[in-house]
């Protein structure tokens, strides 16, 4: 059984996971795709996580006095 200080200790959770690498690819003015490579140990091999980036926005739902949804083609 071998021990781990606790300045080891603390350096390791600092560490990781770490971030090696971030690619943002524009596919449009309303969506951003990010890729994230990801190390969570020194010995295993790095994962790529994505993630969706969009502006704020509003979405409005127009409705009649009757409950009638309102739709425009």
């Amino acid at each position: 059984m071998s021990c781990v200080s606790q300045g080891d200790l603390s350096r390791m959770v600092r560490d990781l996971p770490k971030i090696l690498k971030v690619e943002r690819t524009t596919v449009s003015p309303w969506l951003e795709v990010i890729a994230r490579e990801v190390s969570f140990s020194r010995e295993a091999a790095a994962e790529t996580y994505y993630a969706i980036a969009q502006p704020d926005y509003v979405a409005v739902l127009a409705m009649t006095t009757d409950s009638q949804i309102l739709l425009v083609r």
